[in-house]
């Protein structure tokens, strides 16, 4: 299945820049995703990071947490039930 990049994605790859560290940690830890710089020889570095998929609204509220192993079937399910409160911003009442 191939999927093109949205705004929210695009702007993710964005803030991994090196240039935006800073924000991309606050970011990381103001939503509970662990990260850790490893540096490497040659100046290079590798990111160790939570695996975690977040729904977020129409005013880009997290709605709802994926965390491994991720079942694509249910994560499907789960967001089309949440459509309509996507676009509203409303989330949607726990049943």
């Amino acid at each position: 299945m191939s999927r093109r990049f949205d705004a929210i994605d695009l702007a993710l790859i964005d803030a991994l820049r090196e240039d935006a560290r800073a924000t991309n940690k606050t970011l990381a830890r103001s939503v509970g995703v662990a990260t850790n710089r490893i540096e490497l020889p040659g100046g290079d570095y590798t990111m160790d990071h939570s695996a975690v998929l977040f729904l977020l609204d129409g005013r880009a509220r997290i709605c709802a947490v994926f965390t491994p192993p991720f079942d694509v079937a249910a994560i499907t399910t789960d967001i089309e039930r949440a459509r309509p409160y996507l676009k509203a911003g409303k989330a949607p009442s726990a049943t």
